[in-house]
């Protein structure tokens, strides 16, 4: 009983101190998803690709929904689990599926990867080709006592 009371104070004194809330953290995601689909948005239309984009599709195994957003500008962000049954007939032509990356945190900067995926499942096999993808930094400042965005840098978009 003790250890259980001694616990779970510890987690509630850790949790008042800590820098990073989940609100900071899912504003943190929404900063690198929307610097990801601007990103995309601008190749396209430099492309001679007509058709606009509808829809974008995430996956995101490692990192908890509730600290992701469910809205970036007027698109609503899917967050697909590929191996569920019901996308694999929608998986038999080919989605591109981008993929989020928990955070690294090294000293005050926190950095966020995602990364852009073709996935086909044919034969029972799923075949994941990698198209490059952004990563975002953020530091943090014991001024203001908030996470700054500092780049974005893309690969192979």
């Amino acid at each position: 009983m003790k250890t259980s009371v001694l616990a779970l104070f510890l987690l509630y004194f850790a949790n008042g101190f800590a820098q990073t809330k989940g609100d900071d953290l899912k504003e943190l995601y929404a900063i690198a998803i929307e610097n990801h689909i601007h990103a995309l948005k601008e190749i396209r239309a430099k492309s001679i690709i007509i058709h606009e984009i509808q829809s974008f599709n995430f996956i995101a195994d490692e990192v908890p929904e509730r600290d992701l957003p469910k809205y970036i500008d007027a698109y609503k962000i899917k967050y697909l689990n590929i191996y569920d049954k019901r996308y694999k007939r929608s998986l038999k032509t080919g989605k591109r599926i981008i993929s989020i990356q928990p955070i690294t945190l090294s000293g005050d900067i926190i950095t966020i990867n995602l990364v852009d995926f073709w996935v086909r499942y044919k034969s029972k096999n799923y075949d994941f080709a990698n198209r490059g993808g952004s990563v975002s930094s953020f530091k943090y400042s014991s001024k203001d006592n908030q996470w700054h965005h500092l780049k974005t840098t893309y690969s192979g978009i």
